[in-house]
């Protein structure tokens, strides 16, 4: 679930680096296999990864970069290869680095780039080999779409061909991008950032949906959009975007850190009340920029004006209202989005 330039180029970097997992994933019993695990995904750097000088680590470069990853998962940070470490490590998880979480004081986390459109449409390519129809993979990925479009102004379109932003396959094995999938219970996702809006699923797995057996693909099309989105891996154990996948939960639904995390950076989802008859709307990029002005300002009342055309000699004034943390924008007439106009 690579979401960022850096975080496709370092962990393509690693799998060619070794030619230890192949295109099966391999249980992790020891250090050497542990270590592979932690520089595919962000612990080691992958130019210490020469499967020729792998004995000439450190012992504490290890136990360095174990205590890393115990402390990003939340368990016990012994800074050893025990069992609570070996099963984690040995879960079906995403594809993306783990490590950027140590830049940033919240719990949630974001990758470097964000959409600055206010649709997205998206295609599924390639669909699983086996289990899934393809009508039941068309209803999962357009429900998962809709918790994430319920919480930010973005809306999601379906296409069955031609271009979109968003383009979804299943692949076995190497399928193209340098970042080939290592077989069942492995690597089951993982995308590339968002403006390439490309979406990988293992097609190797058991892909299921409304039982235990296999990997629910609703849970991890959930996961995957946040990183469509620009969220990068939390740490809260409860929320969407934590990396390790978990069994089938029926009732799963976006967390408040995922919620916090994707209004950040493109604001809540904000009903519109007219002041006038006529039926113009105002565009989702213009509610997301007052949004975040109104964040910033922390006052009761916000307006912004915006040209309507090329000069600002016709503005609008667009009022976005704070009542008990949420927030209501009106609009006095029609308006484009543009740049700010000088308060007059």
């Amino acid at each position: 679930m690579c979401a960022n330039k850096n975080c496709v180029l370092i962990l393509s970097s690693a799998l060619l680096l070794f030619n230890g997992l192949g295109h099966a994933a391999v249980e992790i019993k020891n250090s050497t296999q542990a270590i592979k695990y932690l520089t595919q995904f962000g612990y080691y750097s992958p130019i210490t990864l020469d499967p020729n000088s792998i004995h000439l680590l450190e012992k504490e470069s290890l136990r360095n970069a174990l205590l890393d990853f115990q402390s990003f998962a939340g368990i016990s940070e012994t800074g050893v290869l025990d069992q609570e470490t070996l099963e984690l490590m040995n879960t079906p998880r995403c594809g993306c680095l783990d490590r950027f979480y140590r830049t940033r004081p919240k719990r949630y986390g974001h990758l470097l780039e964000t959409w600055r459109v206010d649709n997205l449409t998206y295609k599924i390519s390639k669909y699983p080999s086996k289990q899934l129809s393809k009508e039941q993979t068309d209803l999962e990925f357009r429900k998962a779409f809709d918790v994430w479009s319920e919480v930010m102004p973005i809306v999601f379109h379906e296409r069955d061909a031609g271009l979109v932003r968003i383009e979804i396959l299943f692949a076995n094995g190497e399928h193209g991008d340098f970042i080939p999938f290592d077989g069942p219970s492995g690597v089951i996702v993982h995308n590339l950032s968002p403006s390439r809006g490309s979406v990988h699923f293992d097609d190797a797995e058991i892909w299921t949906v409304g039982i235990r057996k296999g990997i629910n693909l609703f849970q991890v099309a959930l996961h995957v959009i946040g990183h469509v989105l620009g969220l990068d891996h939390s740490l809260d154990a409860n929320a969407v975007m934590r990396p390790f996948y978990k069994s089938y939960n029926p009732n799963v639904e976006l967390h408040n850190d995922d919620i916090l995390g994707v209004q950040e950076m493109y604001g809540p989802r904000v009903e519109l009340e007219d002041n006038d008859d006529d039926d113009d709307r105002i565009s989702i990029l213009t509610v997301r920029t007052v949004y975040t002005y109104a964040r910033i300002l922390e006052s009761t009342l916000y307006s912004i004006r915006y040209q309507t055309k090329r000069s600002c000699s016709k503005v609008t004034t667009i009022g976005v209202y704070r009542q008990n943390e949420s927030y209501t924008v009106t609009r006095s007439s029609s308006i484009r989005p543009g740049r700010v106009c000088p308060s007059q």
